[in-house]
């Protein structure tokens, strides 16, 4: 990260901004973008001095679905920005997702970014019409798909890099305020109430990359010149909803009740076998001991947390 000179991070007070910075604070101060950009729809939220005394930061209050007025001599692009919260499978996220992709686009072909690494999802995958996920996700995917689109556009335009990184399933420190999730629903049900609720199929797959590996791989998505286009970030190790609620209820003692084992189960699974030849880079912590980690960190915080 060293050799950026300016990275802008739009979307940093998110989950996965979050967590980025939390990466960036980890690294020696040689490895530091010699400038951060932080752009967000509100003031962005407070760093540790770990990283405001070592690289100089820049924060600005933008609304991103309205024109890029905003003026940096940025290289690196890392576009976070969306709706992540519960919201986000409306027809208005999905239209405010679309011009934020567009906006960025009209303002990268001004500033002539190096780099944009573009934040889209997993559920992208998903091609059959049919599929209930599909259905059920169609808003978010199709804005994700057209955004992916817009943004390719730009290495014709202006000779721009740019990877959609196709983001999946996340576990760490920084999810646990992700209450629309099943390991952060599970986990803070077992702690405050002594109950693990399981509303869907327990045979559903889903897969757990630690926040920190998903940061890494990002950064290596903004460094390595060989990754382009299209990308999946996340954990292949496939996981049952399941499993996922014995493990904690192994650490935790709580129950487990399952509601509704009627409901279609679904796989929500990369194939990264080629993105770990590409990055040279592993998943990272196993899922248990991600978990067993947010476990720890959420009983201290106790049932007030959130």
């Amino acid at each position: 990260m060293g050799s950026i000179k300016n990275l802008l991070i739009t979307g940093s007070n998110g989950f996965v901004g979050q967590s980025f910075l939390n990466y960036l604070e980890k690294l020696e101060e040689k490895e530091l973008p010699k400038k951060i950009f932080l752009v967000n729809r509100n003031e962005s939220k407070p760093l540790s001095n770990k990283i405001t005394s070592r690289t100089e930061i820049i924060s600005l209050t933008e609304d991103l679905t309205k024109e890029w007025k905003f003026s940096t001599e940025s290289s690196h692009i890392l576009n976070l920005a969306g709706n992540g919260s519960r919201n986000a499978y409306t027809v208005e996220a999905a239209q405010d997702f679309i011009k934020i992709c567009e906006n960025l686009e009209t303002w990268a072909l001004s500033y002539k970014p190096k780099v944009i690494v573009h934040a889209s999802s997993g559920a992208c995958f998903y091609g059959d019409s049919s599929n209930k996920d599909f259905i059920n996700k169609s808003n978010l995917i199709l804005s994700r798909i057209k955004g992916e689109k817009i943004l390719a556009r730009l290495s014709l335009a202006v000779g721009t890099r740019v990877v959609a990184a196709r983001l999946f399933t996340f576990i760490g420190p920084n999810m646990l305020n992700k209450l629309h999730y099943a390991a952060t629903t599970f986990i803070r049900g077992s702690i405050q109430n002594n109950l693990i609720n399981v509303t869907g199929n327990p045979d559903t797959i889903r897969s757990y990359m630690h926040e920190s590996a998903m940061s890494h791989w990002l950064a290596n998505c903004l460094l390595n010149e060989k990754i382009e286009g299209i990308i999946s970030v996340g954990s292949s190790n496939p996981v049952t909803i399941r499993e996922l609620a014995e493990f904690i209820s192994s650490k935790t003692n709580a129950k487990i009740i399952f509601e509704n084992t009627n409901i279609e189960p679904s796989v929500y699974l990369p194939n990264n076998e080629s993105n770990y030849k590409t990055l040279g880079l592993s998943e990272g912590p196993n899922w248990q001991d991600s978990i067993k980690e947010c476990i720890n960190i959420y009983s201290k915080r106790g049932v007030h947390f959130g």
